[in-house]
């Protein structure tokens, strides 16, 4: 079951990926519960996909998968080693 203490873990971990706080986010990473943060990411997530496509987050998954290369293009993210 996910935590209170999830949850906040998880809203620490968006907010220094906002800011791209690598090292405190690392830090974050290596003294929470890895799988209540996953899960807590994934809630979170998902609910304000939820909220943002009036109650179908499908909506929102079916825009990222047709246009992840794009968005990924425009933010210069670059493919990993293949």
């Amino acid at each position: 079951m996910t935590t209170r203490t999830d949850y906040r873990d998880a809203l620490g971990w968006l907010r220094l990926t906002m800011q791209q706080d690598w090292e405190a986010r690392g830090q974050l990473a290596m003294l929470c519960d890895p799988v209540g943060l996953v899960d807590a990411l994934t809630d979170l997530l998902l609910g304000m996909a939820a909220v943002h496509t009036e109650g179908q987050p499908e909506d929102y998954l079916d825009y990222m998968t047709e246009n992840l290369d794009e968005i990924l293009d425009r933010h210069d993210v670059s493919e990993e080693d293949q």
